[in-house]
């Protein structure tokens, strides 16, 4: 593995307390200006900004101009700040790919200030081809394009709507197939997606040619027929709707649903990466004001903070490659429900040279992908990228060879190898940065394998995971680990008693999908 120490593992972030005031007579505003370090370009941005005295995220003047969420807001690379005298701490960063900056400032009575920042870009996946998506984006479509320059994204999934409310009420909804906006030749994003959190699921649809607006009753409400329709039929329907290209549903693993779906094979894409997982926290429990139906709880006492929401999905997403399942995963940030910004959970999948919105989604579903929140891990394994199905004949041995190159902009822990669940090799940093290389790894049994970067962040939990390479046996049937089968039969039943369904009829509908889904994990166990 080819390993660059000036430009891969940048160990240390830029902290500068910057001169940013002067007197003089008038309101006080401090003009910011980002620039590409390289190219001296003006390059959008975004800001968390916080009075230092009492930790409060200031109002921005104009919100629409410079669209703001939780603590933080985005600019086209200009921002003139018209704030309160006093102290300020700030971040600013350009998506994944370039180094942030962070540092302090005080205003003054009066003061007027301008202040140009450089920030340096570390890695350009693109000249690699590989493009970062952020499939969960339930923002305002009129915020898209701002969201999309500042974090440097290819590619975004608007969700304006959900089955609570839509964006699209009182506004006039969007006719065809022309709900696809480029920004530039190397990004674009859509406003076809949509989501529904409810009892047992918590899903999202993509690719959908017209907006849906649904009145689903939530379990948190009380209402007696909460769960009717059945998520099987509730989903078929939805695909129903869905013209031309064909529907993608992704799920995440921590829905009480999750086995029902998959065994009607509804499920296109696993989301391992979402807004439970935050730039500054990590989400233990179910977000507010949401039943604690739609999903399984982690045990207290084997996931604690602030790995705990991250390790539980990722260990669920191991259950389904377990059961035989190949889907691949993908990551949403849920900026707008989560206080993540657009982007901190991405998805990066190979394209090549011809980048398009469809050969994005393309790769995605092929699994020539990986998961991050900090990393940058583009590996492929003998030559081969993620997805990528080894056979070898029985008693051979899988020589994997893994190259490429890891890019992070805090320093990462560890590396692993994961193969059908449990770890075969961990490379510590320190071994890792001496040669650059990782051991060849011996395969000799089918299933999968996939590679997982944690870094030394401390106030989140920040990795990067490839999505599966698989191995056949030729002969075999295969691999299936009957543990996982039985994980997954477990939640059916618990899922089961959970229905709020009292009408006969629906309730009859609605524990037919689960009579079938219990059939199929039994067959799959082989008894």
């Amino acid at each position: 593995m080819n390993y660059n120490k000036a430009t891969a593992i940048i160990r240390n972030l830029l902290c500068w307390a910057l001169p940013l005031c002067c007197l003089v007579p008038a309101a006080a505003q401090l003009q910011i200006r980002v620039r590409d370090k390289q190219t001296q370009q003006p390059l959008p941005a975004r800001m968390h900004l916080k009075n230092a005295n009492t930790n409060r995220v200031p109002r921005i003047k104009d919100p629409k101009k410079h669209p703001a969420h939780a603590d933080h807001f985005v600019f086209p690379g200009s921002v003139p700040l018209a704030l309160p005298t006093g102290p300020y701490t700030f971040e600013l960063e350009h998506g994944l790919e370039y180094k942030k900056m962070s540092g302090n400032f005080s205003i003054n009575p009066g003061a007027q200030d301008e202040k140009v920042i450089e920030l340096t870009r570390y890695i350009d996946p693109n000249k690699m081809g590989w493009y970062s998506g952020d499939i969960d984006v339930p923002r305002a479509p009129t915020q898209m394009k701002d969201l999309m320059l500042a974090e440097g994204l290819n590619v975004a999934e608007s969700i304006p709507w959900d089955n609570r409310k839509s964006y699209w009420n009182g506004r006039p909804m969007p006719k065809g197939p022309n709900q696809q906006v480029t920004l530039t030749p190397f990004q674009t994003y859509t406003i076809r997606g949509g989501a529904i959190d409810r009892s047992g699921s918590f899903l999202r649809f993509h690719h959908l040619t017209e907006p849906v607006v649904l009145n689903l009753r939530q379990a948190n409400g009380g209402a007696a027929d909460a769960d009717y329709p059945g998520n099987v039929a509730l989903v078929t329907a939805l695909q129903k709707k869905a013209k031309g290209r064909k529907m993608t549903v992704s799920v995440r693993p921590e829905s009480w649903d999750l086995p029902l779906l998959l065994a009607y094979n509804l499920v296109d894409a696993i989301e391992v990466l979402h807004g439970g997982m935050r730039r500054d926290q990590i989400c233990a429990t179910a977000p507010k004001n949401t039943p604690a139906s739609l999903g399984q709880p982690a045990d207290p006492e084997r996931f604690v903070p602030p790995a705990a929401t991250a390790r539980w999905a990722r260990e669920i997403y191991f259950h389904v490659l377990n059961c035989g399942f190949r889907i691949p995963p993908v990551a949403g940030s849920g900026s707008g429900k989560s206080p993540n910004h657009v982007g901190y959970n991405r998805v990066y999948a190979h394209v090549g040279t011809d980048f398009s919105y469809d050969n994005w989604w393309n790769a995605v579903l092929a699994g020539q992908t990986f998961v991050t929140n900090g990393p940058i891990a583009l590996f492929r394994v003998n030559n081969q990228l993620p997805g990528h199905v080894f056979s070898i004949a029985p008693g051979e041995t899988l020589n994997a060879k893994v190259t490429g190159t890891i890019s992070s902009r805090e320093q990462f822990s560890y590396l692993e190898v994961i193969q059908n669940g449990e770890s075969v090799r961990s490379i510590p940093f320190e071994e890792y940065s001496e040669s650059g290389e990782l051991p060849v790894v011996e395969i000799t049994k089918g299933g999968w394998f996939t590679l997982l970067i944690v870094t030394d962040q401390h106030d989140s939990y920040s990795y990067a995971m490839t999505a599966p390479f698989y191995v056949e046996v030729e002969g075999e049937p295969r691999f299936v680990d009957p543990k996982s089968v039985d994980f997954f039969i477990a939640a059916l039943k618990k899922r089961a008693s959970q229905i709020q369904v009292t009408d006969p009829a629906k309730k009859k509908a609605v524990f037919e999908e689960y009579r079938g889904a219990y059939e199929y994990f039994r067959k799959l166990r082989g008894n």
